[in-house]
């Protein structure tokens, strides 16, 4: 996973996600499971029935790992792109 790329130490950045239904519930349960590292969130409806999620991430490596290969495994988001703070 290029998230993942020469990362050493907690991890905190921006997660940015588009996801093409509002009514499917996986977006709210990985949202539920990785509480813990997801300290912000915002959704907001976009054109053509996609949504956007930003989400605040403050994160040892491995739980953040975990959730982002959840997110691929899914395979239900359009874009998907971390900024890793400095």
């Amino acid at each position: 996973m290029r998230e993942m790329e020469g990362m050493t130490g907690d991890v905190e950045g921006v997660l940015i996600m588009v996801h093409s239904t509002h009514h499917d519930q996986w977006v709210g349960m990985l949202q539920h499971r990785y509480e813990n590292i997801i300290k912000t969130q915002l959704h907001s409806h976009l054109q053509n029935r996609k949504c956007l999620e930003v989400m605040i991430i403050s994160s040892d490596p491995s739980s953040f790992e975990s959730m982002m290969k959840e997110i691929y495994g899914i395979g239900k988001a359009d874009y998907v792109k971390f900024v890793k703070s400095s």
